[in-house]
């Protein structure tokens, strides 16, 4: 197996958090070589060409050219300019997708990441109409997205403790509301080097917030978003493939296939157990902890026991 196998393995068999940080790495890798192949043929004109080409992909600030490029919106969270902007991001979203995922259920990471960059982006441009406050001609990056999820998981499990070097274990809400504070602190008309990129942030960190509460009062949008992109993908996978084969005479007809379903049957109770929590483990990867019954509370309990 080469390294694209595995690579494309790992998408399909990981969790939402390790999708999206393959796709936001492929993205990244793609432009580089991009850069690289312009600059060799094209040198200063090289990068000049490049610039146009990320442009077409970010997210400017200005409402009409927005709509008229409108894929930006979506697009300019999957950008990222440097190696460090990508680390940083990636690592973010590893750690607090991951305590999200956990805890509330992977269905919650894409509908929230992207909700907190479209706030985000719908903050950007809005602030562009502030006279005095200096925002930036395009944004890029997956920082709105990344925020919205670590608010979600802030505003879902608050007392959840993280455990930093030097400073020890931390409450999950308290680091949330560090960053916040440094966004706002960081907005300045003094030295704005990135007034729009906090200004973005903080609309992900609403989104997030607002998903969560929403949730907490019964409306599960999660629910409904996936519910959509799995038709979605499920239309682009079978999109294109043959089902018909053509027979001798030019005629066609679809072959008919036999599935021999092997029932499984535990030999004894304790294979009968094992069985049944691997069901609520799955469970708690689809939906999260706090969908189990207290009946399968109580098995989950026990058979960490043993």
């Amino acid at each position: 197996m080469n390294i694209f196998d595995d690579v494309k393995q790992q998408y399909r068999k990981g969790d939402r958090v390790t999708q999206l940080i393959i796709i936001n790495i492929a993205v990244f890798l793609l432009f580089l070589v991009v850069r690289l192949l312009l600059l060799l043929f094209g040198g200063k004109e090289g990068e000049q060409s490049f610039q146009t080409v990320l442009r077409f992909f970010e997210a400017p600030n200005n409402l009409a050219d927005s709509l008229t490029h409108f894929w930006t919106p979506i697009t300019y969270m999957f950008l990222h300019e440097g190696i460090g902007h990508l680390f940083f991001n990636m690592l973010s979203l590893y750690w607090f997708g991951s305590i999200l995922q956990d805890m509330g259920g992977r269905k919650l990471i894409l509908p929230i990441y992207l909700l907190g960059g479209l706030v985000g982006w719908a903050v950007f441009v809005l602030s562009a109409f502030a006279p005095n406050l200096y925002v930036g001609n395009m944004a890029l990056g997956a920082s709105a997205g990344v925020m919205a999820i670590l608010a979600a998981a802030a505003t879902l499990v608050p007392r959840y403790e993280l455990h930093l070097l030097i400073i020890g274990r931390v409450e999950l809400w308290l680091v949330a509301l560090f960053l916040i504070v440094v966004d706002l602190a960081s907005i300045s008309a003094l030295n704005p080097t990135n007034n729009g990129g906090h200004l973005m942030h903080l609309g992900g960190v609403v989104a997030g917030w607002l998903f969560i509460r929403e949730l907490q009062r019964g409306r599960d949008y999660a629910e409904w978003f996936e519910f959509h992109f799995n038709n979605i993908a499920a239309w682009f996978q079978g999109f294109g493939k043959q089902k018909m084969t053509a027979t001798r005479g030019g005629a066609s007809k679809s072959q008919p296939k036999t599935v021999f379903n092997t029932p499984r049957h535990s030999s004894d109770d304790e294979d009968h157990e094992r069985v049944l929590v691997d069901a609520i483990l799955e469970k708690i990867k689809r939906s999260g902890i706090q969908s189990l019954s207290d009946k399968e509370r109580e098995m989950l309990y026990k058979s960490s026991k043993k």
